[in-house]
């Protein structure tokens, strides 16, 4: 019998109905959105941007892992999931710019000129964050896992395929067995939302 975080990810990562409910809701929200409720509807073009991750919650002094997942994807004649983002070494921001809200989880290595990102560099590459892109006339399931990243975390080398932002490499994407190979333990916080394409 698979361990219960492997169960856990075996059913997230399969076309079920409904979808598994998390112990830790991730608050989160795109630059023009409001704090997403899990199972909202999203307009894809606020998905574009990165997402500001909240730790409510969630302890202040941990090191997390997140993925970012589609459920929901037909990749030729199959149906799939897609690895939309995956980024290690995720640490609070100390210097939350506004205090009346909850700090931001952001990765340690900046990718533009925000000061507000950690400016310690990380040694581990993460996969680049592909914006949702539903087809027409779809309405994708898309989901965000936090994880623990553990002091002695070694990225998977049996996962290396994943780093090309393309649907390729990102397609077929097996949570449960990621979290095996990495020395995961289950997801402290999650939170899920579809998203609809402007002209469906």
């Amino acid at each position: 019998m698979l361990p219960p975080v492997l169960l856990f990810l075996a059913l997230a990562t399969a076309q079920i109905d409904p979808l598994p409910t998390y112990d830790q809701t991730l608050y989160l929200r795109y630059p023009n959105t409001r704090w997403v409720e899990p199972g909202e509807d999203l307009l894809m073009a606020d998905t574009h941007p990165l997402p500001h991750l909240s730790t409510h919650g969630l302890s202040h002094t941990a090191t997390y892992l997140l993925l970012f997942l589609d459920l929901d994807v037909v990749y030729g004649r199959d149906s799939t999931v897609i690895l939309h983002w995956y980024q290690p070494d995720l640490l609070t921001l100390t210097h939350n710019p506004n205090p009346n809200q909850h700090p931001l989880l952001l990765p340690t290595t900046p990718e533009d000129d925000n000061t507000y990102l950690l400016p310690t560099p990380s040694p581990l590459q993460n996969a680049s964050y592909i914006p949702p892109r539903p087809p027409s006339h779809t309405h994708h399931r898309y989901v965000y896992l936090l994880f623990d990243q553990p002091r002695t975390y070694t990225f998977p080398a049996c996962f290396s395929h994943i780093f090309p932002p393309t649907p390729a490499a990102r397609a077929g994407f097996d949570a449960a067995q990621f979290v095996a190979a990495a020395g995961l333990g289950p997801p402290v916080a999650g939170n899920w939302f579809f998203v609809v394409s402007e002209d469906s």
